[in-house]
């Protein structure tokens, strides 16, 4: 029986409130109506026997007869008496004698109904009963005592009484068409004010951005205004808590990538200012005053804090400047190429983000592996919608073990020259452009090594 339950109460849960509304509403309204209409069109001999036999019995029993009359009189005031109690039904009266003889008979109108012997035997005295005639179909006999000597019977076709039951069954099809209507207009009126509110929370629910769905229900007093109401509280809250999240959350990725552009820069001018010193100390002016000018031009590019994107020709043009004032120190180390698609000149990039790469290949992978004629070689794509930045080189290689701690930070680099660590470019990147952009490394050891650089494309 639980499981019965259990089932059926699953089975009304997927069902819609509409079609459960206006089935509670057809059971209760018009189920009882039809069945009350099968009933009494199924039980019209019985309402019938019952209804007027109770009246006519008492009519036929009043009749007014002396102890001394003879069957004639008592025929023709038995005729005169039930004409006046019963206007226009047709009947047909036997008047007995004490020994169950026929004294006398007669009808008002049509033909006479024939006594059926074996009705006869079953109708008491007084009393009433109906029976089938085969002729005359179903009868309703009355049977009551004149006197001593006399019995008097009444015979009623049901044809007499048939009408007044069919006229209360068209009366009673008429209630169908008019319940209908208020059926149809309760459900309308539970679809206006119930279903369709109830629906327009739902929509509202599960997609946020049709809001004003519910804007006109909200000021309703009853239930459904108060859920409306309610959930536009809610969302309104929600909606503030969310852009609370997002100011801090941008307050922080702004503090972070601030904190990773200082780490770059300082070590930037760091290792400029020490070939500056190493240039100086060798008495090589020249080479001087080249470096100099290159460090200036890195440096107004530092000073522009304005946003943390520059033009992809920029970039170029600071990676080009460090990378010429450290071929002037390390001549015979390095050389470098670059392969830039000239569509992606104008294309926005987060800055300094190559520079970095191009030091760590320098310093690890030529100088500290003590190796000469390396060469870098800087490539700059597009690939759909991203800009794929390649810097590749020809040194020492990293091993496969360490690539995992490189771009997570968890290994730090070693030497007089310290790179600044790759995997703070690859967070900058996922932090002003998304966790599906950033960094990846592929190396063969004494081989090269190629650090691959995704960022989407911004004009």
């Amino acid at each position: 029986m639980r499981r019965m339950k259990k089932k059926t109460g699953i089975l009304l849960c997927n069902v819609p409130l509409i079609v459960i509304h206006a089935a509670i509403a057809l059971v209760c309204t018009l189920v009882p109506l039809v069945l009350t209409l099968v009933s009494v069109w199924h039980s019209t001999d019985a309402f019938i026997a019952s209804t007027y036999g109770k009246s006519l019995y008492s009519a036929v029993a009043s009749i007014p007869v002396s102890n001394t009359s003879s069957p004639e009189e008592a025929a023709l005031a038995t005729r005169e008496w039930l004409e006046q109690a019963s206007p226009g039904h047709a009947f047909t009266y036997y008047i007995l004698g004490a020994a169950g003889n026929i004294e006398e008979s007669g009808c008002n109108l049509g033909t006479m109904i024939p006594l059926d012997s074996n009705a006869l035997k079953r109708l008491p005295a007084p009393g009433y009963c109906t029976y089938r005639n085969q002729y005359r179909g179903d009868v309703l006999a009355i049977r009551t005592v004149f006197t001593n000597r006399y019995d008097l019977i009444v015979l009623y076709s049901f044809s007499n009484f048939r009408s007044a039951g069919e006229v209360f069954g068209r009366r009673l099809l008429w209630i169908i068409p008019i319940n209908l209507t208020l059926l149809a207009v309760g459900i309308w009126i539970l679809w206006r004010y119930q279903i369709r509110p109830a629906r327009a929370l739902v929509v509202t629910m599960k997609s946020p951005s049709m809001n004003n769905a519910t804007d006109r229900y909200v000021h309703w007093r009853n239930e459904i205004g108060q859920m409306c109401a309610a959930y536009q509280e809610r969302y309104a809250e929600y909606l503030q808590s969310l852009q609370e999240i997002n100011q801090l959350n941008n307050a922080r990725r702004e503090s972070e990538v601030d904190v990773l552009q200082n780490q770059i820069n300082a070590h930037f001018i760091y290792n400029t200012l020490n070939n500056i010193q190493w240039l100086a100390t060798a008495n090589r002016m020249e080479d001087v005053i080249h470096t100099a000018k290159s460090l200036d031009t890195l440096l107004r590019g530092l000073a522009n804090n304005d946003s943390d994107f520059v033009r992809l020709e920029e970039e170029i043009a600071y990676v080009d400047a460090y990378l010429s004032s450290q071929r002037i120190r390390f001549r015979d180390v390095f050389d470098y190429e670059f392969q830039i698609d000239p569509l992606l000149l104008m294309s926005k990039i987060p800055k300094f983000i190559i520079q970095p790469i191009v030091e760590n290949s320098i310093y690890h992978g030529f100088l500290d592996a003590h190796r000469k004629n390396g060469h870098i070689r800087i490539d700059i794509r597009s690939r759909g919608h991203r800009i794929l930045i390649t810097v590749e080189d020809n040194g020492c290689g990293i091993e496969e073990s360490r690539i995992y701690h490189i771009l997570n930070n968890t290994q730090k680099s070693s030497g007089q020259y310290m790179g600044v660590a790759i995997g703070n470019i690859d967070k900058r990147i996922r932090l002003l452009c998304g966790s599906e952009y950033g960094l990846g490394i592929e190396s063969v050891p004494d081989q090269y090594t190629r650090v691959e650089i995704s960022i989407p494309y911004m004009e």
